[in-house]
C-alpha cells in the first residue's frame, strides 16, 4: 500500500515540474539569445506556493529542453550551412529587401538561398513559426512595388520546406532549342522546351504527354514553342518514324514547313478544309486500329516491334509512323465549324493515341467558348503562357499563375500527372534556323519541292492523272473528300477541291444529306 502512495505522489510531483518547465519557458525565455531572463533563487520566490524540489525539477528540465531545441537548431542550421549557396551581392541586395517589406507587414522570414534562371530568379525563404503562406501570397503587389517590377510569384519550393518568391531577372537571358536539345534526356518523341528556374534543360515526350493544350496572348511565346517543337521532330526523327498534319488557318506561321518531308499531307490553311482534315485523320486512326486486330497487337508501339521482327526474318514492311497534328490557331476553326471541329478532337484524344495520333493545339483566346470543356477534360497536358486575366489561366491549367508571367517565353508546363506546373523560359528559333532546319532536312532525306511548284509542262496531263486517281479512290472507298485526297494524292486543298466539283459536275459523286463534305459514290 505504501508503494502504491509513493508512486501517486512521485506522478503528481512530476507532473507539476512539467508544469512550472512550461510556464518557465514561456514566461522567463529571452528568444533573440535563446537563455533564461531569471535564475533559479529568483524562480523560487516566484513559485513559493510550490515545494523547492518540485521548483527545482522543473527549472531543470526547462534546461534540458532548451538545450535539445538548441542542439537540433544548430544541426539545422549547420545542414543548411552546407547546402545553401553562395548570394551575389545583387541577390542579397533583392532578398533582404523582401524580407524588409515583409518585417513591414509583420511577417517574419529568413533568406535561405536563391536560384537564379533564365527569366526569373526564384529566392527561397524560411518563414516564422505560425505564419501562414497565404499571409506572404496577399502580399504579393506589395512585394512588386517594393522591388519595383511588374510582378512576382510566390509559392512552395518543390521538395522543401521553404517559400520561393520568383522575381523577374532584369536582362533575359535567350535559351538555344539546340542546347535544350544537348542537355535533356531523350525519349519515346521528345521536343524541346526550355530551361526550368535551376538551369536545366526540359524536354517533353509527346508520347507520355499524349496530347498538348497550349495557351497565352500575342507576342507570349506560343509560337515560338510550337516552332521549337516541329524543329526538334525534324531534327531527331526521319520521315518514316514522324509524320506532321500542320493547320494553320493564319496561313503564314508554319508556311516555312511547307517542303519538309516530314509531312502527311500539304500545309492546311483553309478552316473548312481543316475539319474535313480532322475527320480523316479519324478514318486513319480507324484504319490502325483495324491493322491492329487484324495482327493482333493493341498499339502503335507493338504493330511496330512486330514489323522489326517480321524484318528480320526478310520480309519487307513497313513501320507506321507516328502522326503529329499541329493546330496552330484553334478560335478559327470553332468559329467555322465549331461542332464538327469539338467532335473530330474529342473523339482523336480519346482513342488516338494507340494509334499514334497525337494532338498539339495551340489558342491565343483560351476562353470557355474556344476551350470548350470537350476539349479541355480530354487534353491533360497544358502549357500556359501570359494570359489576360486569371479566368483564362483556369481555362488553360485549372488555376491562377499564368497572368503573372512576363511574355516572351515565360511559360508554366503541367504534363499530364502532375498537380503543380513547372515554369520554364521556352527555347527560341529565329527565324533563320528554322529556314536552315528545314534546308538540312530537305537535302538529309532529298525532298520534293512543293506541288505549287511543280513543273508548268504538261499541266494539263498531270491534271488528267490526278483526276483518274481521285476517281479511283472515290470508287474504292464509295465515299471521298478533299482531306481524303490531300493525304493520298499530296495536293493542296484548292486542287483538292477542283477534282471534288469536277467529279460532281460528271455525275461520278454526289452529296448525302446535310453533311456537303461528306460525298459518296453513285
Amino acid at each position: 500500500m505504501s508503494r502504491n502512495i509513493y508512486y501517486i505522489l512521485n506522478e503528481a510531483s512530476q507532473a507539476v515540474a512539467d508544469k512550472i518547465s512550461r510556464e518557465i519557458l514561456t514566461k522567463y525565455l529571452d528568444k533573440s539569445t535563446n537563455k533564461l531572463t531569471k535564475t533559479l533563487d529568483d524562480i523560487k520566490k516566484e513559485y513559493s506556493q510550490y515545494d523547492d524540489a518540485d521548483v527545482e525539477l522543473g527549472y531543470s528540465t526547462a534546461l534540458e529542453r532548451l538545450n535539445s531545441q538548441s542542439n537540433e537548431q544548430t544541426k539545422e542550421d549547420n545542414d543548411n550551412a552546407q547546402e545553401k549557396p553562395k548570394l551575389t551581392p545583387e541577390q542579397e541586395k533583392v532578398g533582404n529587401k523582401i524580407v524588409e517589406v515583409l518585417a513591414s507587414y509583420n511577417v517574419d522570414v529568413e533568406l535561405v538561398g536563391a536560384k537564379k534562371g533564365p527569366n526569373v530568379t526564384q529566392y527561397e525563404f524560411k518563414l516564422a513559426p505560425g505564419t501562414k503562406i497565404s499571409e506572404v501570397e496577399n502580399l504579393n503587389k506589395e512585394i512588386a512595388m517594393g522591388l519595383a517590377v511588374k510582378s512576382v510569384a510566390i509559392g512552395q519550393v518543390e521538395g522543401t520546406s521553404y517559400l520561393g518568391i520568383q522575381v523577374p531577372n532584369e536582362q533575359a537571358d535567350n535559351v538555344s532549342l539546340d542546347s535544350v536539345l544537348e542537355n535533356s534526356k531523350k525519349e519515346g518523341l521528345s521536343v524541346g522546351l526550355g530551361v526550368n528556374l535551376k538551369g536545366e534543360a526540359v524536354s517533353g515526350d509527346i508520347l507520355k504527354l499524349q496530347h498538348i493544350l497550349i495557351g497565352g496572348t500575342t507576342g507570349s511565346g506560343k509560337s515560338a514553342c510550337i516552332n521549337s517543337m516541329i524543329c526538334s521532330l525534324l531534327k531527331e526523327y526521319t520521315p518514316d518514324q514522324v509524320k506532321l498534319v500542320l493547320i494553320d488557318p493564319k496561313r503564314v506561321e508554319l508556311a516555312p514547313y511547307k517542303s519538309v518531308p516530314h509531312l502527311l499531307m500539304p500545309i492546311v490553311t483553309d478552316p473548312k478544309a481543316a475539319s474535313d482534315t480532322l475527320k480523316e485523320l479519324c478514318s486513319v486512326m480507324d484504319k490502325r486500329f483495324s491493322t491492329f486486330e487484324k495482327t493482333g497487337v493493341k498499339s502503335i508501339e507493338s504493330y511496330n516491334n512486330l514489323v522489326m521482327k517480321a524484318r528480320e526474318a526478310g520480309r519487307d514492311v513497313k513501320l507506321m509512323p507516328y502522326v503529329v497534328v499541329v493546330i496552330d490557331e484553334l478560335a478559327d476553326l470553332m468559329v467555322t465549324a465549331g461542332k464538327e471541329v469539338e467532335s473530330s478532337i474529342q473523339r482523336l484524344t480519346q482513342l488516338a493515341r494507340a494509334a499514334g495520333i497525337h494532338l498539339i493545339v495551340a489558342t491565343q483566346r483560351p476562353s470557355v467558348d474556344v476551350v470548350t470543356g470537350v476539349i479541355k477534360s480530354n487534353i491533360n497536358s497544358r502549357i500556359a503562357f501570359n494570359t489576360p486575366s486569371s479566368v483564362d489561366s483556369r481555362t488553360i491549367l485549372d488555376q491562377t499563375g499564368a497572368e503573372k508571367l512576363l511574355g516572351k517565353g515565360d511559360m508554366l508546363y503541367k504534363p499530364m500527372g502532375s498537380s503543380n506546373p513547372t515554369r520554364l523560359q521556352g527555347a527560341f528559333v529565329s527565324d533563320d534556323e528554322i529556314e536552315q532546319i528545314v534546308k538540312e532536312t530537305n537535302e538529309k532525306y532529298k525532298a520534293n519541292e512543293p506541288e505549287e511548284t511543280v513543273q508548268e509542262t504538261d499541266k494539263e496531263e498531270n491534271i488528267d492523272d490526278l483526276y483518274n486517281k481521285a476517281v479511283e479512290i472515290a470508287r474504292r472507298d464509295k465515299k471521298v473528300s478533299t482531306a481524303n485526297l490531300q493525304l493520298e494524292l499530296h495536293i493542296p486543298y484548292s486542287k483538292a477541291k477542283e477534282l471534288i466539283q469536277k467529279m460532281e459536275d460528271d455525275d461520278i459523286i454526289k452529296t448525302k444529306g446535310n453533311l456537303f463534305r461528306r460525298r459518296v459514290v453513285k
